[in-house]
């Protein structure tokens, strides 16, 4: 796999449990740097292998940063849910790492395939 840097231009998500699903809900989100990362977690001692052990805080201040807005998300009875930080809460906790996840490095070339807006190639 090639080594890329870090996009902070917004991308479209799809759930890896809903992919493939009709009217899935799809998550605008854009990647969180490390500085961006220890600002949020109060240090930065993160490296290959290891995870941030998110608060609270920490995963809503996450997604204060990276979550830019999403479509088709709706409640149990259809409706659909408005994109505003208040609802952040409304999300399931499995939504919200893999989300985080996603926000926290670069697309992988299996991620970016699965995007409805692929990233542009170097050359472009």
């Amino acid at each position: 796999m090639t080594t890329r840097a870090l996009s902070k231009r917004p991308r479209s998500y799809t759930l890896k449990e809903d992919r493939g699903k009709e009217d899935a809900p799809v998550f605008e989100i854009r990647s969180v740097d490390i500085f961006e990362v220890a600002e949020i977690s109060g240090d930065a001692a993160f490296g290959v292998g290891m995870s941030l052990k998110a608060t609270t805080k920490n995963i809503k201040d996450y997604l204060k940063l990276g979550l830019m807005g999403w479509k088709n998300l709706k409640d149990i009875d259809g409706t659909e849910v408005p994109f505003k930080i208040e609802n952040f809460q409304l999300l399931p906790f499995a939504v919200l790492t893999e989300l985080v996840s996603q926000m926290s490095g670069t697309v992988t070339e299996e991620e970016e395939k699965n995007s409805e807006t692929p990233s542009e190639s170097p050359s472009g």
